[in-house]
């Protein structure tokens, strides 16, 4: 695995709209703070197909990690409560244009549902 920070790679890109830098200037090589290496945001590219859709993808894993350790508390003299990420992850999705999935069900279409006739007539007298 790999890091590099070139802004004349669609990685550089990517990694600079997302602030995955690894606290590196352009050119530099960190070894530590950053989320992706290379090979991962190459995995995000190919699936995107643009470096907005790759950064959007990103945040999306991002978000389920965030959402996996999602915490609040509240003590005497201590506060705590990172739920903000979550929501900020979220609107980096939707700016980066990676729409949440979103869930559809439908049922197929039973061959007695159309002309239904009941088999036993309510008549009222």
């Amino acid at each position: 695995m790999s890091f590099t920070y070139v802004l004349s790679t669609s990685i550089g890109k990517a990694r600079l709209k997302l602030a995955d830098t690894g606290g590196v200037a352009p050119g530099g090589t960190a070894t530590s703070g950053f989320a992706f290496e290379d090979e991962e945001w190459q995995a995000f590219l190919d699936e995107g197909g643009t470096v907005d859709k790759a950064v959007g993808l990103a945040a999306r894993v991002l978000l389920a990690d965030a959402a996996r350790r999602e915490r609040a508390y509240k003590l005497p003299d201590f506060e705590y409560d990172d739920k903000g990420r979550v929501a900020a992850l979220k609107e980096l999705i939707q700016l980066y244009g990676a729409e949440m999935p979103t869930v559809s069900v439908t049922c197929p279409q039973i061959d007695s549902d159309t002309g239904f006739i009941d088999p036993i007539p309510t008549v009222f007298r």
